[in-house]
């Protein structure tokens, strides 16, 4: 029974750390994107997203950082904050799924002058 809950121990600690490898900090408040969106909308706060992926050397560099900053912290009260891993391969990808984000925020789905360049 010992050996049993040892395992158990030992992948609920993998388990939690493998939830935290993603976050960009634990003292922030993070929401799904259609979570934070009703919470916009009902708390008038605009929605901060923070989008990263996994190998990405730039976004392994912040997250840390980020993670670490009392102004960011601070800060984030006056967000609702949503942190979203892009599981995009290729910049057509990328563009097609902001697209689809932004469309699903305000309803612009870029149709009027933007272009992928400014995404």
């Amino acid at each position: 029974a010992d050996s049993y809950l040892s395992t158990y121990s030992d992948l609920s600690l993998k388990f939690s750390e493998l939830l935290l490898i993603h976050r960009f900090g634990d003292h922030i408040h993070w929401r799904t994107l259609e979570d934070a969106k009703k919470e916009a909308e009902a708390s008038g706060l605009p929605i901060m997203v923070i989008i990263h992926k996994s190998w990405c050397g730039a976004c392994k560099a912040l997250k840390p950082k980020f993670a670490e900053s009392k102004e960011i912290s601070e800060l984030a009260h006056n967000f609702v904050m949503v942190n979203l891993e892009y599981f995009y391969s290729n910049a057509e990808h990328v563009i097609s799924g902001m697209k689809e984000a932004q469309d699903k925020l305000t309803g612009d789905t870029f149709n009027q002058g933007h272009t992928g360049d400014e995404l």
